[in-house]
């Protein structure tokens, strides 16, 4: 009868865990990637939301893109409410922890730098499909300078403006499950 009581209470206290890390849900994210001549920086906002009545604590891994012409970022930094977060190093990519209070939205923020000896940048983006929900909004954001052009960029249906010696694209979404990554590639503008 002990190992039945037992057994329940482990079942139950499992069944909670799980409740508990399925409200959270990874709601949004706002990306700008910034093209240099030899190197890209990337800076992203994440937004979690927990939806539950508990706190949430969950160690999330962020990927890179890493292949022989986009090497392991040289330079990585998270940041929570204006305050540094440690991570550890991967082969290819980070883990952090984040904390999420009830019934809140927490924003994490991740920049990264990279070199681009191909003059191509690639950014992970299918990765959201393993939260098994869209997020409720996304913008993408590319910034380009002029003395470079954009040969291919895998996010359609830009807006751009010209603003401070960079072409800036951006690419809004909602309700949105990315099925490709956000691919660019450019060349040294011919005079």
């Amino acid at each position: 009868m002990a190992r039945v009581i037992f057994g329940f209470f482990f079942f139950c206290c499992v069944l909670w865990q799980f409740a508990i890390a399925q409200s959270l849900q990874f709601w949004g994210e706002k990306i700008e990637i910034t093209i240099h001549e030899e190197h890209a920086e990337v800076r992203g906002e994440y937004h979690f939301k927990n939806s539950s009545s508990h706190s949430v604590q969950r160690t999330l891994f962020y990927p890179f893109m890493i292949k022989e012409d986009l090497p392991y970022p040289d330079s990585i930094s998270v940041m929570h409410d204006a305050e540094s977060i440690s991570f550890n190093r991967q082969n290819d990519g980070i883990g952090f922890s984040v904390t999420i209070p009830p019934e809140s939205i927490c924003v994490y923020e991740v920049f990264y730098s990279q070199k681009t000896p191909a003059q191509k940048m690639e950014y992970i983006l299918t990765t959201t499909q393993r939260w098994q929900k869209p997020l409720s909004f996304a913008e993408y954001i590319l910034k380009m300078p002029l003395n470079l052009q954009l040969k291919y960029l895998s996010l359609t249906n830009p807006e751009w403006e010209i603003k401070d010696n960079y072409k800036i694209y951006r690419i809004y979404k909602t309700n949105y499950m990315p099925t490709t990554n956000f691919l660019v590639e450019w060349a040294r503008r011919i005079k």
